[in-house]
């Protein structure tokens, strides 16, 4: 049997390389990957550790009394998640929902939070040694979430930290589940 890696994300990363005429060696480069994703036109990447999934919202209940980016709630796969229009959060204006939308569901203890994003651009490589921006080439409302601006061979993308959103008190307000420690 052959030494090949099992891991979905591996072998996307791979496909991905490999459409891009780049070496797909094994991996052992120190090469971290993110999700790519855009929130009003401004390129954007999470850590993966910091994604658990993205999913489909089929269904999203409204939840009265809340504020207009709390889209409302979910059932994916029997958990309910809480649907944040992020660009909504940030001051961007709200976009109805007309169908299914795809959303990035959190990986951080004790938020069942799921954000929905302008576009979902798929798995972005972040090496360590990249070249950095500075922080004044992003957006004003996202610089508070941004760990470092990174030049990539497709533009400018800001890091963003979904832990430092799951921290803003406005965040967790809405966020937070009763098993939050």
């Amino acid at each position: 049997m052959s030494d090949i890696k099992r891991d979905p994300l591996d072998l996307l990363l791979r496909i991905q390389q490999a459409q891009a005429g780049e070496d797909v060696g094994d991996g052992s480069l120190n090469i971290r990957r993110g999700v790519g994703f855009e929130i009003n036109n401004v390129q954007l990447v999470a850590p993966l550790e910091q994604v658990g999934e993205i999913v489909k919202a089929e269904t999203i209940t409204p939840v009265p009394l809340t504020p207009a980016w709390v889209l409302g709630v979910s059932n994916v796969r029997g958990n309910v998640f809480t649907i944040v229009d992020l660009p909504g959060f940030l001051g961007f204006k709200v976009k109805a929902i007309r169908s299914a939308i795809n959303v990035i569901v959190l990986s951080a203890k004790g938020f069942r939070t799921a954000v929905r994003v302008s576009e979902v651009r798929g798995l972005k490589q972040l090496p360590d040694d990249m070249a950095e921006g500075q922080l004044e080439e992003i957006n004003d409302k996202i610089r508070p979430f941004i760990n470092r601006v990174l030049h990539l061979e497709d533009g400018v993308w800001g890091e963003f930290d979904f832990m430092k959103l799951a921290r803003t008190e406005e965040f967790i307000s809405v966020g937070a589940t009763e098993d939050a420690a």
